[in-house]
C-alpha cells in the first residue's frame, strides 16, 4: 500500500505493486485515469498474476488464492459503494466456482458505512491527499521520501517522456494510414466512374470485391446525403 500511496503522486509512473504472501497473492494498481475497460484489464492482471506463480515451479492446484485490487478515483459501477468484490459464479445455480481468485475494486469517492475506518482512512486520502490516522501518515511520509529520491524521478520522467512519444508516434502513424487508406479509395472510386467493374477493379489493386464494392457504396451514399 506504501507503494500504491508513493505512485499515486506521480501520475503516470507505473503504479503497480505485487506481493505474494505465504497462502495468498496480490496484485494492486492505482488507477488514476479513465479506463473504458476495467473488467479486461483485471482479467490481464490475474493471467499476470498466475503465469508468474506457475513459472516459479508451481503447479496449478497449489495456486495461492489470487486477490486482483484497483484502487480507483471513478466510480465504473455507479452504484456509489466505496469496495466492489467479484468471483467467479455459475449462472445456473449461483454458486461460487471455488477458483481461489477475487477481483476487488476500490472507489475513492463512495459512499458506504460497511467498510472498515482503516480502509475509509485511505480512500479518504487518495481522494482528497488529507492523513486522518496512523495508516495515511505512513503513505504520506512515504509519498515526501519518493519525492526527494531522485532515481526515482528520473524514472517517472523516463516513463512520461515514452508514453507521449508513444502517442505522438501513434498519432503520426494514423494519420499515414488515414491519407493512405484515402487515397486508395480515391482511386477505386476514380476507376469506378471511368467505367471499370467491380471485379476489375479489385483484380487491378489486389483488393477484394467486397471491400471494392463496399468503398462505392459508401461514396453513393455520401453523394445521396449531400444532395
Amino acid at each position: 500500500i506504501l507503494y500504491i500511496g508513493a505512485s499515486n503522486m506521480y501520475v503516470g509512473f507505473e503504479p503497480t505493486c505485487t506481493a505474494h504472501p505465504e497462502k495468498k497473492a496480490y496484485t494492486m494498481e492505482m488507477q488514476a485515469w479513465d479506463e473504458p475497460d476495467i473488467a479486461a484489464r483485471s482479467r490481464y492482471y490475474q493471467a499476470n498474476m498466475d503465469l508468474s506463480l506457475l513459472t516459479s515451479g508451481m503447479h496449478y492446484q497449489d495456486l495461492n488464492e489470487g486477490i486482483v485490487i484497483f484502487v480507483c478515483t471513478k466510480d465504473y459501477f455507479g452504484r456509489n459503494l466505496c469496495k466492489y468484490t467479484y468471483e467467479n459464479r455459475c449462472r445456473e445455480t449461483g454458486e461460487a466456482l471455488q477458483d481461489r481468485m477475487l477481483k476487488i475494486f476500490l472507489n475513492a469517492k463512495g459512499e458506504d458505512p460497511r467498510i472498515s475506518e482503516k480502509l475509509q482512512e485511505l480512500l479518504t486520502y487518495i481522494s482528497s491527499n488529507e492523513t486522518g490516522g496512523e495508516l495515511t501518515e505512513r503513505i504520506e511520509a512515504a509519498v515526501k521520501l519518493a519525492r526527494k529520491d531522485s532515481k526515482m524521478q528520473m524514472e517517472y520522467l523516463g516513463y512520461n517522456l515514452a508514453l507521449e512519444q508513444s502517442k505522438r508516434e501513434g498519432k503520426k502513424e494514423g494519420i499515414k494510414e488515414g491519407i493512405k487508406k484515402g487515397k486508395k479509395e480515391g482511386k477505386i472510386i476514380a476507376r469506378y466512374e471511368d467505367g471499370m467493374s467491380v471485379s476489375e477493379i479489385a483484380e487491378r489493386m489486389g483488393e477484394s470485391v467486397d471491400y471494392v464494392q463496399g468503398v462505392i457504396q459508401e461514396n453513393e451514399a455520401e453523394s445521396e446525403m449531400e444532395e
